[in-house]
């Protein structure tokens, strides 16, 4: 199907005679706007004869102290903050104790064994290799390679995979 055959209306049809009367119906609605005299607005008539009084009652009118002192431009409120932040920082400078400090010797080896088992410590492993860097683990064979072998034999390796 070509495109001339395919649309055969424009869709868009405009009256018979729209275009005669055109001027016409201009010339009535721009009649009818002419003879409205009434603006729309009212205004009462001593509107204007009360405007300066009550513009200069509303400028003069006396106003009323503000609850809070401003000292320097800055607010009592701004002030009392600042002095509680100072108070709370020198009061936790003098509370805490400085010298206060674990000693490694007073905490028993069955203390950190319990923080381990109970899982109430993690350790990473390069935290542990800081604190003993005279034990070399890189020539220590942790797992045998006859265990490692009796181990996947007796499981199933699909399953292993599948839980990693």
């Amino acid at each position: 199907m070509s495109k001339q055959n395919k649309y055969k209306t424009t869709g868009f049809q405009i009256p018979k005679g729209y275009f005669s009367d055109f001027q016409k119906n201009i010339a009535k609605k721009t009649e009818a706007i002419h003879k409205q005299k009434a603006t729309g607005f009212s205004v009462s008539a001593d509107y204007f004869s009360t405007l300066d009084d009550a513009i200069l009652n509303k400028i003069t009118k006396k106003k009323t102290a503000n609850k809070l002192l401003k000292l320097n431009g800055i607010s009592i409120k701004k002030w009392m903050a600042v002095a509680a932040t100072v108070l709370i920082l020198i009061t936790l400078w003098f509370t805490i104790d400085k010298k206060q400090t674990t000693e490694w010797n007073n905490i028993s080896s069955t203390e950190v064994e319990l923080w381990v088992t109970e899982d109430l410590i993690e350790f990473d492993t390069y935290q542990i290799f800081e604190a003993y860097p005279e034990i070399d683990l890189s020539d220590t064979d942790i797992f045998k390679d006859e265990n490692v072998l009796d181990y996947l034999s007796n499981k199933d390796v699909e399953l292993l995979l599948l839980d990693n």
